[in-house]
């Protein structure tokens, strides 16, 4: 039988790489008025009265004092700089080595020289670190939340605001309203009611992310737990940073970087594997979505 010592690179890379959950946590963290408001105050962009900051203030700092800037790089380079020390710091104060004294005595000194200033560094990461919260809200539910903010603030900004109802079915929002709103163009009481219901359904489901991105601003995710506070989307702010094309690239951090970082690829199956399965479940409950959100989007595209 043949033993496997992980050594070198590959001891501190292993179990390092996210779930969807993390880069979902970095997402809402984007999302989140406060988090936002307090890199402003950080920065000194704006000031703000004591009294009026929002509730758990010292947890949105806390929070921010982990996370850092989410705002100048990208998901993969926040995970590999920060995240991963954020949600996989070890918590152990022994550890065994296997050290292979084939190998030059110059090499296993600076070998060992690193992973003892690793355990330190990983024992103050300790200090500083979240973990996810055991929660019922599925991943696909926090991937729709997401992805109606995102395309409520396109439509803000574009100029042509849709209706609730309408943003549900841009948003993919699945609903038993469905096959009563599919003939748009002729207004009936039935399906007048069903736009109704479409538009509260909308309204309450952008106010559940604003409580999950409020939640992650303070250390909770996935949570809905009930903050009362004034601030609401920066819908500017989410289409410049969320729109297409809008990756915070650099010279040192380039589209081909992204396409060909381990993060990225590691994301990209776990999401294929997601949607895979997210639509054999909708494809299950509503036989008919694939033509009712054609029939939406060619009726779009004539109105404009």
């Amino acid at each position: 039988m043949k033993t496997c010592v992980v050594f070198g690179d590959k001891w501190h890379e292993l179990n390092q790489l996210p779930e969807l959950e993390h880069e979902l946590f970095y997402e809402f963290l984007l999302l989140s008025p406060s988090y936002r408001l307090c890199h402003k105050l950080r920065l000194k962009e704006v000031r703000y009265q004591k009294s009026s900051l929002p509730p758990e203030w010292d947890l949105v700092k806390r929070t921010y004092d982990i996370c850092g800037d989410i705002y100048t790089v990208g998901f993969e380079q926040w995970w590999t700089q920060t995240g991963h020390r954020i949600f996989f710091a070890r918590s152990n104060s022994k550890v065994i080595i296997a050290l292979d004294f084939s190998q030059p005595r110059q090499n296993l000194e600076k070998e060992l020289s690193r992973i003892v200033n690793m355990g330190y560094q990983n024992a103050q990461d300790g200090l500083n670190r979240l973990s996810l919260l055991s929660s019922k809200i599925r991943v696909d539910t926090l991937v729709r939340r997401r992805n109606l903010v995102q395309c409520r603030a396109e439509n803000e900004i574009s100029g042509r605001p849709y209706n609730g109802y309408q943003l549900a079915f841009l948003a993919n929002i699945a609903s038993e309203h469905w096959g009563t709103t599919k003939r748009l163009g002729k207004l009936t009481s039935l399906s007048l009611t069903a736009r109704t219901q479409l538009t509260e359904l909308v309204s309450r489901q952008i106010n559940e992310a604003r409580l999950i991105a409020e939640n992650a601003a303070r250390g909770r995710f996935p949570s809905k737990s009930k903050i009362t506070t004034p601030i609401d989307f920066d819908y500017d702010f989410i289409d410049g940073r969320f729109g297409v094309g809008r990756y915070p690239f650099s010279k040192a951090f380039t589209h081909q970087d992204r396409m060909n970082h381990p993060v990225f690829q590691h994301l990209q199956h776990l999401k294929e594997r997601q949607q895979g399965a997210e639509h054999r479940e909708q494809m299950k409950k509503h036989p008919q979505l694939d033509r009712l959100i054609r029939e939406f989007n060619q009726l779009s595209r004539r109105k404009s």
